[in-house]
Parts: structure tokens; C-alpha cells; sequence
């Protein structure tokens, strides 16, 4: 038989860890009588909402906070859904559709907005912004000052740092690096372990791929492949349907 006392200490240590998360001040001040103890989850939940409010801070995991949705939005979150891990409510917008899945970590002064998204163990911090309709997926990592928005993608083991922006439609991915004040847009693809920094620029339909650096003021645009071991460097320009494969 099922103690029936257990049950409803269960019950109260759950709703408890929302009153905590909705008590802002941290000294029961929030809460006008005992009545707010006894709410149902769902009934919390409810005044969140009311707040303006799209998630509650949940639990604490490892110095972060789970959250958990206080209203349906998008097509894939649902009210009481639990999402990721967050430092604080800096990190993550009430508006828009933005939203942090998985075991996916937004800490530091970084911040997800208007209708970003986190996937699987991706992470975010330092001052790093991901808005617009930017994903970060997979063991991603974004920090320093980067930025990722538009419909843009960073995902696998793909890192982007410092002040490099990746915008529009590119993608970023595999265990790419793009670092310093490299730019990458358009329809432009990074993948494999290359590595795109200085103030480079990959744009246009360009692909940089395999063990491939591009660096310093190089511009990769166009239809230009570069790949293997190429190294493209200085004021380089690579344009038009060119594949490139040694250094330049």
C-alpha cells in the first residue's frame, strides 16, 4: 500500500520548488497567505503566465536552473514542458519564440532571444547572443562576444568565440571554428575541422571544408571550395567556381 502521507509530501516539496522559483525577493514576500502553498502546479504555472512570464526557474542542476513552460508557444513547447538550463531569466527572453531544449545551458551574460533555440548539449555563455531564428545544436558552443542570427546554424562540435558573427542562411557545423572577427553568411558552409578567423569572410555559396584555414582579411565567396589542407590568407580572394586545395 501506498503511504498516503508520502504522496502528499511529494506533492508539496514539487509545488514548494515553483513557489521558490516565483518568489523573485527570496523572503516569501510574493505570497500574500498560505493559500499560495497549497496552489496546484498548473495553478502556478497559470499566474506565471499572468506575469508575463513564459517559464518558471524550476530546480537547480549543477549551479544552473531547469526551467519549465508556463503556456504552450511554437509547435513544439507545451505548457509544464521542461527545458534546459539557465543561470538566470537575463539569459533568456519571456517573449518570442526562443527557447533552450535538452540539457542545452545558457549562462554568463549571454542571452537567447526573439526566436532562438538551443538543441542537446549545446552551450552558451559569456556575452554570446543567439536571436533572430538562429539554432545552436549538438555540443555546439558559442561564446565571447559571437553572435548567430537570421536562419543561421551552428551545430555538432562546431564553435564560434570572440566577436565572429555566422548570419543569414550559413551553416557552421561538424568540428568547424570560426574565432577573432571572422564573418560567415549567405548560403555559406563550414564544416569538417576547419578554421575561419582574422577577419575572414565566407559568404555567397562558398564551402570551407576538411583542415582548411582561412585567416587574416582572405575573402571566400562565390561558388569557391576550399578544402584539404589549403590555407588561404592575407588579402586573398577566392571567388567564382574555384577549388582550392594548397595555399594562397
Amino acid at each position: 500500500m501506498v503511504n498516503k502521507n508520502i504522496l502528499i509530501s511529494n506533492r508539496l516539496k514539487r509545488i514548494a520548488k515553483i513557489i521558490v522559483a516565483l518568489d523573485e525577493e527570496g523572503d516569501g514576500s510574493g505570497f500574500q497567505s498560505l493559500t499560495d502553498y497549497e496552489n496546484t502546479e498548473n495553478d502556478i504555472l497559470d499566474r506565471a503566465e499572468r506575469e508575463g512570464k513564459k517559464y518558471i526557474l524550476w530546480k537547480k542542476e549543477k549551479g544552473l536552473w531547469r526551467i519549465m513552460a508556463c503556456k504552450s508557444f511554437g509547435s513544439s513547447v507545451k505548457k509544464g514542458d521542461l527545458g534546459g538550463l539557465i543561470e538566470s531569466e537575463k539569459n533568456l527572453a519571456h517573449d518570442g519564440g526562443c527557447w533552450v531544449f535538452d540539457d542545452g545551458k545558457v549562462y554568463g551574460n549571454a542571452k537567447v532571444f526573439e526566436n532562438g533555440i538551443l538543441w542537446g548539449n549545446a552551450e552558451v555563455y559569456d556575452s554570446a547572443r543567439i536571436y533572430g531564428n538562429a539554432l545552436v545544436a549538438g555540443k555546439a558552443q558559442a561564446f565571447g562576444n559571437s553572435e548567430i542570427y537570421d536562419h543561421a546554424k551552428l551545430s555538432g562540435s562546431a564553435m564560434i568565440g570572440d566577436n565572429a558573427k555566422i548570419y543569414e542562411n550559413a551553416i557552421v557545423y561538424d568540428n568547424a571554428q570560426v574565432l577573432a572577427n571572422a564573418q560567415v553568411y549567405g548560403n555559406a558552409r563550414v564544416y569538417d575541422n576547419a578554421e575561419i578567423y582574422g577577419n575572414a569572410k565566407i559568404y555567397d555559396n562558398a564551402q570551407v571544408l576538411g583542415r582548411a584555414a582561412v585567416y587574416d582579411d582572405a575573402l571566400v565567396f562565390g561558388d569557391a571550395f576550399v578544402f584539404d589542407n589549403a590555407i588561404i590568407s592575407r588579402n586573398a580572394l577566392i571567388y567564382g567556381h574555384a577549388e582550392i586545395d594548397y595555399c594562397v
